[in-house]
């Protein structure tokens, strides 16, 4: 999928709020992204340059120290280079560390906040505990350690295949799953959701983040009141 650089036509805010407008609130709220997409997001996405990407500040990523930085300081970029500098031993054992790490403290933490809650590893874990015949409290429910360090060992592997898929087959985002970047008056971006596939493209030596639905914090508000897109 082409898109275009960030700087050759700007960020279309107006456009966009007014296209939301002509289909119909109400229609978008109950149909959600699918149907933003069917209006034709396509125009909105952009080609951005990862020096200008900075992290979601959620409460959580600005705790540990990366929320609104750059990409480097995300530790998942220093686990995505050790690895394609051949460190890869390292690279594993850091990757799965920092997870056991982030998962003790952050697994019952919404992902509104930055946490895991319902996210992707805390998803397979539950997903683990339930082929192993583990009955859980769905509320609340009490891990055994074994299976989590299976789980983070699965994620870890799903993220380095990430890495070697944009390596072999160059980095094909999605229209079905855009990053969503959000500009800032300094020119910077900050991206909600992406950040994995942004640390994997800098540590490749990638210099450009293609496929990035760019708007303002007004139409990113809009589209939050709406329901569009959460």
């Amino acid at each position: 999928m082409h898109t275009r650089a960030l700087d050759s036509v700007g960020v279309r805010d107006v456009p966009l709020v007014s296209l939301l407008r002509r289909r119909g609130r109400r229609s978008l709220a109950r149909r959600g992204l699918k149907r933003l997409q069917a209006v034709g997001l396509a125009p909105f996405l952009r080609e951005v340059p990862i020096d200008r990407l900075r992290h979601d500040d959620k409460h959580v990523f600005a705790q540990e120290g990366y929320g609104g930085q750059p990409i480097e300081d995300n530790p998942t970029y220093r686990f995505f280079l050790a690895y394609v500098q051949g460190r890869v031993d390292d690279a594993r054992r850091g990757f799965e560390a920092f997870y056991a790490d982030q998962f003790a403290r952050y697994g019952f933490v919404s992902k509104g906040k930055g946490g895991m809650f319902g996210g992707s590893l805390f998803r397979e874990v539950m997903r683990q505990h339930a082929a192993a015949g583990r009955a859980l409290d769905r509320d609340r429910p009490v891990f055994c350690p074994d299976i989590v360090t299976r789980a983070i060992a699965r994620r870890v592997q799903q993220r380095f295949e990430l890495l070697h898929s944009i390596e072999r087959d160059g980095y094909q985002p999605s229209i079905a799953d855009p990053v969503i970047g959000v500009l800032q008056d300094d020119g910077t971006i900050f991206i909600e959701g992406g950040a994995h596939r942004a640390a994997a493209l800098l540590a490749l030596d990638r210099e450009v983040m293609p496929g990035v639905l760019v708007m303002t914090a007004r139409t990113r508000h809009v589209l939050r009141t709406l329901r569009v897109i959460k």
